[in-house]
């Protein structure tokens, strides 16, 4: 009985992670191998400059995407018109900017591994072994 629980909970969480909508990815060499919700949402906020393991953040995301609303929501329980005033007073004040924006899943994981900061996320299908996965997200 205790095998069929311990079974039945592995593949609970691996189907979990293989409908994971978003890939939170770093260069891969970077330092630290996970990130907390929290630090995730204060990075792509620009609320702090810095990763976990020190080095300066360098977000980056799609420029147009329909999955940023939903990556955003998730992580800052923000929704677009919320985003954009936040994004509209932040750059007013001089106190951040919106993460990097790219034009291609491609050229997003291309910043990811040509900068040692770098922080971006991703659909989990277009991943492959060139980053570094932190994080999946559902």
């Amino acid at each position: 009985m205790a095998r069929l629980l311990i079974l039945l909970c592995l593949f609970t969480s691996a189907a979990a992670n293989a409908y994971a909508e978003f890939a939170i990815i770093v260069n891969p060499q970077s330092k630290f191998n996970q990130i907390s919700a929290r630090d995730l949402a204060r990075i792509f906020l620009a609320k702090t400059k810095r990763l976990p393991d020190g080095a300066q953040a360098r977000p980056a995301e799609l420029a147009s995407a329909e999955s940023k609303s939903r990556f955003y929501f998730k992580i800052a329980g923000k929704r677009e018109i919320e985003l954009r005033q936040y994004w509209a007073t932040m750059i007013f004040t001089g106190n951040g900017q919106p993460p990097k924006q790219l034009h291609s899943i491609e050229n997003v994981i291309q910043y990811v591994i040509k900068n040692p900061g770098a922080i971006a996320y991703v659909t989990q299908e277009s991943l492959d072994d060139s980053v570094k996965v932190l994080e999946l997200i559902d």
